[in-house]
C-alpha cells in the first residue's frame, strides 16, 4: 500500500507543477498583454506631443516665413519708389561719361591733325 500511495503523491506532485507552471504561463501572458497595453499608451502620447511640437514648430516656422515675405516685399516697395530717381541719375552720370569720352576723343583728333 505504501508503493501506491507513493504512486499517487508523485502524481499529485507532477500534476501540482505542472499546474504551476501553467498559471505560471497564463501570469506571463496577462503580464505581457498589459506590457504591451502600456507600451501602446505610452507610444500614443508621445505621439501627441510630437503632434503638438511638429504644429508648433510648423507654425513658427510659418510665421517667420511671413515675416520674410513681409520685410522683402517693404524692401521691394521702397526700391520701386526710388528707382526712377536712381535711374534718372544713373542716365545722367553715363551721360557726363559719355561727353568725357567725347571730349577726349576730340582732343585727341585735334591734336593728331597738328
Amino acid at each position: 500500500m505504501g508503493d501506491i500511495s507513493q504512486s499517487r503523491y508523485s502524481i499529485i506532485e507532477r500534476l501540482t507543477t505542472q499546474k504551476l507552471q501553467v498559471m505560471e504561463e497564463k501570469q506571463k501572458i496577462e503580464g505581457d498583454i498589459e506590457s504591451k497595453k502600456t507600451r501602446i499608451i505610452q507610444i500614443k502620447n508621445d505621439m501627441k506631443i510630437k503632434e503638438k511640437e511638429s504644429a508648433e514648430s510648423l507654425k513658427s516656422e510659418l510665421n517667420l516665413m511671413q515675416l520674410d515675405i513681409a520685410s522683402l516685399e517693404r524692401e521691394t516697395a521702397s526700391l520701386e519708389k526710388g528707382k526712377n530717381t536712381k535711374a534718372t541719375l544713373c542716365d545722367s552720370k553715363i551721360k557726363e561719361i559719355d561727353k568725357a569720352i567725347k571730349s577726349i576723343e576730340s582732343i585727341s583728333a585735334e591734336s593728331v591733325k597738328e
